[in-house]
This record gives structure tokens, C-alpha cells and sequence, in this order.
């Protein structure tokens, strides 16, 4: 039973013992005190889990979930989901900070105008909270409800992220707890917003910068090679594709419409595709049935770019499919 007013705020963890207590008691600290804060150990191996006991002895609002085996970013987030008691959930990443009155703010306007979703902005800062630029800029501050879905799909809500979000229980449990068929630990969370942001009615955007995103210049992403950013990118299209099979033809080409203007960063400049036994494995399905329910919506994402273009014909061929795409 969804508890009204209370905001869930799930924070999945794994060997974030080095980052975990500083970011909670960025939550613990909120001026809004009606908060439940959900930790997911995902079968961390170092103290992560020790320290989310510590601060569950230390604040009664601190839940703690430790899963039995690593089960990735996105079931571990859909644990939290599951278990948030809520009637507004948002999300925070074990390495980052969320500013002093963030949930406040987001609550007061998302009760005041009745809104499915609130945006804030985000900056990135260093691992002390310093500030280093924005990485969510919203333009305009106040309620929209016409074209959303459209917005999201064009990113003029900013990134896909969840943590800059604070959204209806009732919206979020539907689309972030969908069972996927595949382990996807990157893009996860910009399709779950898919399903939110096409179902809302209206969403409420706030220009302050409410969030801190701590870069690091050691974690995985940012290490992350342009060979495996692209097969990531698309690996999460065609994700999308198959979760969201029903959606209309127009929708289709709206979904597909952000992954376009992906592809035209710098990180998604592929320079060769070595995949792996286990990348074929999990992309082959998930293509295989694009090219089959989706194949306008495919052509229309090679139209841009002559390198996606002939890395995704090469994809194709290594799932065993042809795709005309040499005629566009």
C-alpha cells in the first residue's frame, strides 16, 4: 500500500563502500523528513553492505535489500521499486549527492499541480562537490502537458536518466519493474522512461539544479571504449524495440528518433565490431526481431550517419538477417 506523501528514494549499490554513507546522508540530511530510503546491495564483495546496515541502525527510513547474487543495475533498481511504499518514488545513484531541499521542492510542486513526473536540473561535480558544469539544463520551468512523449524523444527534458526525476508510484512501478530479457546494464534507465513519459499526462519541470552527478575519471563509463558505447546504444534500441513493440508506428519513430541523435556523439563513433560470443547472444534475438516489426523505424535511424550505417548492416549480417539499407 502506496503511503501518501512519502517519497521512496532507491539507491542500488554495488562495492560502493568508498561512496555509499557520504551519498545516504545526503538523503538522511533532506528538509524533507517523510522519505524512505531504499538501498539495494547487489551482492556487493566488499563493506557496502555493512555501512547500509550501519546507517539503517543510525535512521529508522533507511531500508535495506541485499540480493543473494549480482544481479545489475536495472533488477536491482526494479527490487527497490518493488519494494518502495511511496506514493512518489525517485532515485539516486551510491556515488552521488542530491542538494538539501531537492525532494521537498519536487514533492510541493508535483502534489501542487497533480503531475505524473518532476524534473529538476543536475550538475557535475568532483567526489568533494565541487562544481564542475551542468549536466542537465532545462530552459523553461513549469507545468507541460501537451507533447511530452515527443519531448523526451527529442531530449529537451535533458538526459533519460531517473536520478534528476521524481515520479508518480504508480508510474514508475508499471514501467520500471518490466522484466527484460536481457542483462542491461547501461541506457536501462532511458527505457524505462519510454513507458513513463508516454503514459504521463503532465510533467512539471524545475530550472534549479537540485542533483550532483560526482564524474569520475575511473569508473567504468568512463573508460568505456566507442566500439562498446555503440554496440551498448544499440543494444538498448533494440531493447526498446521489443518492450515497446505495441506502441503506435509514430511512436516507434519518436523512440527511435533519440537514438539517432545518440548516435551523432562522439562516443558513439565506432572504429570496429569485435563482438563476443555472449554479445551476439543477447543482441541476436532483440535484432532479429526489430528488422522484423520495426523495419521503417531502423531505416529511419542509418539515415544520419554513413558510419552507424554500415556498422549496423555489419550487425545485421552477424545476426544472420539482410537489411536492404544500401539503396536509403
Amino acid at each position: 500500500m502506496e503511503n501518501s506523501q512519502l517519497v521512496s528514494i532507491v539507491v542500488p549499490a554495488y562495492n560502493a563502500e568508498k561512496t555509499l554513507e557520504a551519498s545516504i546522508y545526503s538523503l538522511i540530511e533532506q528538509s524533507l523528513r517523510k522519505v524512505e530510503i531504499v538501498i539495494i546491495n547487489d551482492a556487493s564483495d566488499d563493506k557496502t553492505l555493512d555501512i547500509a546496515n550501519l546507517l539503517a541502525k543510525i535512521d529508522s527510513r533507511v531500508k535495506v535489500i541485499d540480493l543473494p547474487f549480482n544481479q545489475g543495475v536495472y533488477k536491482a533498481r526494479a527490487v527497490g521499486i518493488e519494494a518502495a511504499t511511496g506514493s512518489w518514488i525517485g532515485f539516486m545513484d551510491a556515488d552521488d549527492f542530491v542538494k538539501p531541499t531537492m525532494y521537498e521542492r519536487m514533492l510541493k510542486v508535483g502534489e501542487a499541480y497533480s503531475v505524473d513526473i518532476v524534473i529538476c536540473n543536475a550538475d557535475r561535480v568532483t567526489q568533494a562537490r565541487e562544481f564542475l558544469n551542468h549536466k542537465v539544463s532545462l530552459n523553461k520551468e513549469g507545468v507541460q502537458k501537451k507533447d511530452i512523449f515527443e519531448s523526451y524523444c527529442h531530449l529537451e527534458l535533458g538526459t533519460g536518466a531517473l536520478w534528476n526525476k521524481l515520479y508518480k508510484a504508480s508510474n514508475i512501478k508499471k514501467w520500471g519493474t518490466i522484466k527484460h530479457p536481457i542483462r542491461q546494464d547501461t541506457h536501462e534507465d532511458a527505457v524505462i522512461n519510454f513507458g513513463c513519459f508516454y503514459e504521463a499526462e503532465s510533467i512539471y519541470l524545475l530550472k534549479s539544479s537540485l542533483y550532483e552527478y560526482v564524474y569520475n575519471s575511473a569508473s567504468v563509463t568512463s573508460k568505456i571504449t566507442n566500439d562498446r558505447a555503440f554496440y551498448k546504444l544499440i543494444l538498448s534500441y533494440f531493447l526498446a524495440l521489443f518492450i515497446y513493440k505495441d506502441l503506435d508506428k509514430d511512436s516507434i519513430i519518436l523512440l527511435t528518433d533519440l537514438y539517432r541523435s545518440k548516435l551523432e556523439w562522439s562516443l558513439y563513433q565506432p572504429l570496429s565490431l569485435n563482438l563476443s560470443e555472449q554479445d551476439l547472444q543477447q543482441l541476436t534475438p532483440l535484432m532479429a526481431h526489430g528488422l522484423e516489426s520495426s523495419p521503417e523505424a531502423i531505416l529511419k535511424l542509418l539515415l544520419r550517419q554513413p558510419t552507424q550505417k554500415k556498422k549496423l548492416g555489419q550487425l545485421a549480417e552477424k545476426v544472420g538477417r539482410e537489411m536492404k539499407i544500401d539503396k536509403i
